[in-house]
């Protein structure tokens, strides 16, 4: 007797389908490297774009000061499955958040018109959906996106901060558009953009972490911080932790949470890069930012 054939779902978990799933979508997304001008400087883009026969979200990844694109994507270790990521060069490894202190913000860049421009340039070319548009920043790059929430607030449908707060002087301009998702993450023990808002003069004057995820709790219209709650731990023990707490209810449509990582240093959490621990405070390997960021915006595989 011909025994039946054994079926797919059978065979297959349904978890190791969604893994496949998101697998096969990374090996489609195209990889390639554009440039753009801004003003007189032609700065390059690196693209990850799935094929896709509708409009794709689109995540902007800004790297730190003396970063580049290329680097904060391989840090960030991203593979597209459903949304289109653009990760961009800044005048002389920097951007111009606002802050006076990068080169820049000296040499007058205009990095908001830059990254409206790179919009226009992903929905043309590549068909994002400038209604889903998503901006992660790492330091530098973090206190650009909160820029970019506030001088921009058209353009953004959320940002994610890392290792970065907010400058001082952004607060009394920054406009209220439509609502937004926001997510901070930073480490307690950073050395080079203090939690407490303390910081070397190169880095300016800046609000304190959680002084940033009150003052976007109140522009986005939430009531109040819920209690810190413990996120589980993906990474070997390192000494590190993270504690999440979520501002609500907001204005419809906002979101805004707060990530601790007690113990982390000025870094991406998650990532293997490794800089002088005496410079920039401890590694962490509490959570994946990246999965959280990905998460928090809905573009994580369902």
């Amino acid at each position: 007797m011909t025994r039946p054939l054994v079926t797919l779902d059978r065979m297959v978990p349904l978890r190791l389908l969604a893994v496949l799933s998101v697998l096969l979508a990374a090996v489609a997304a195209r990889a390639e490297t554009i440039t753009l001008r801004a003003g007189a400087e032609v700065r390059n883009v690196e693209i990850l774009a799935p094929r896709a026969d509708r409009p794709l979200p689109l995540l902007i990844l800004l790297h730190g000061r003396f970063g580049t694109g290329a680097q904060i994507l391989r840090e960030a270790g991203i593979h597209p499955g459903g949304f289109i990521v653009a990760a961009p060069d800044g005048h002389r490894r920097s951007w111009a958040s606002g802050r006076g202190m990068t080169p820049a913000d000296r040499d007058g860049v205009d990095d908001v018109a830059f990254l409206r421009s790179l919009v226009a340039t992903m929905a043309s070319r590549h068909g994002a959906d400038p209604a889903r548009v998503f901006v992660a920043g790492m330091s530098n790059g973090g206190f650009m996106a909160a820029r970019l929430a506030c001088d921009a607030p058209d353009l953004v449908a959320g940002i994610a901060i890392v290792g970065a707060t907010t400058g001082e002087g952004l607060a009394p301009q920054c406009r209220p558009g439509r609502p937004i998702a926001v997510l901070l993450i930073h480490g307690t023990e950073d050395r080079l953009v203090g939690a407490d808002g303390t910081a070397p003069r190169a880095v300016g004057r800046i609000m304190g972490a959680a002084e940033a995820a009150r003052f976007w709790a109140t522009h986005e219209g939430c009531a109040a911080a819920g209690a810190p709650r413990p996120l589980l731990h993906p990474g070997p023990a390192d000494g590190t932790s993270a504690w999440r707490t979520d501002y609500a209810p907001c204005r419809a449509g906002a979101r805004v949470a707060f990530i601790e990582v007690r113990g982390g240093g000025h870094a991406w959490p998650g990532s293997t890069s490794r800089l002088p621990e005496r410079i920039v405070g401890p590694p962490t390997q509490a959570i994946h930012a990246s999965t959280e960021i990905l998460a928090f915006f809905g573009l994580a595989p369902n």
